[in-house]
């Protein structure tokens, strides 16, 4: 029954509800985001980065180099928001919402690196920025009498476009940080999709419990 009056819904009822259930997304990305708001500000703590390097030629070490970076963090993941309208489906007498989410511009900084190709070395600090990014959110809304209630399903980004780093170590001596960028960029690339995946699932899990909207989502397509 439930899964015929939500086909009715789609296709008589229309934008209006459609906007309705985008809003109720919004409200609890809303609740997300004030709670990430109270925890250090919406950043998030990045691990040190130590790395040993070492170029060979013929089988014989030409020269090794070291690179460590502290004081590691992400953010903001205040800035996310829905990128397109929340779409539906029907399983048994649960609703699925999936919606598709994205933030403005991803920074990641270190306070302090240091890296060293004897004799030389150099330090600074590093900033790195990712322009494009792109996130799922799926909610499953279950009726169970008269109670309803939301689960998470998942959170996760997806993918994220390629940071754009920099050193502000002192001039030439910064290029010896150049060497490390593809394992610095790897580095970004997993720590980021990691950390957002881990502290946003467990963020919009409690944001599910406070943004009270589940009764509204449901009532909205088990009453036609």
């Amino acid at each position: 029954m439930f899964r015929l009056l939500l086909a009715f819904s789609l296709t008589a009822g229309a934008f209006g509800e459609i906007a309705n259930i985008n809003s109720a997304v919004d409200v609890l990305l809303e609740v997300g985001k004030t709670m990430l708001d109270a925890l250090n500000g919406g950043k998030i703590v990045l691990p040190d980065l130590n790395h040993v390097t070492e170029h060979k030629l013929l089988g014989a070490v030409v020269f090794s180099g070291e690179f460590h970076a502290s004081g590691g963090s992400l953010s903001d993941l205040r800035t996310i928001k829905r990128t397109g309208d929340v779409t539906l489906e029907s399983k048994g007498d649960d609703l699925i919402l999936t919606a598709s989410l994205g933030m403005d511009m991803l920074a990641v900084d270190y306070e302090k690196y240091h890296v060293v190709f004897e004799p030389l070395n150099s330090e600074g600090s590093i900033h790195a920025a990712s322009a494009r990014n792109s996130l799922t959110l799926v909610l499953v809304v279950v009726k169970d009498g008269d109670d309803c209630k939301i689960n998470l399903d998942r959170a996760t980004l997806d993918d994220i476009g390629a940071f754009d780093i920099k050193l502000n170590g002192p001039g030439d001596l910064n290029k010896l940080g150049s060497i490390l960028f593809p394992w610095i960029l790897n580095q970004f690339n997993k720590l980021v999709k990691e950390k957002i995946n881990h502290h946003l699932g467990d963020i919009l899990k409690k944001a599910v419990g406070e943004a009270n909207i589940c009764k509204e989502i449901y009532s909205k397509f088990a009453k036609r």
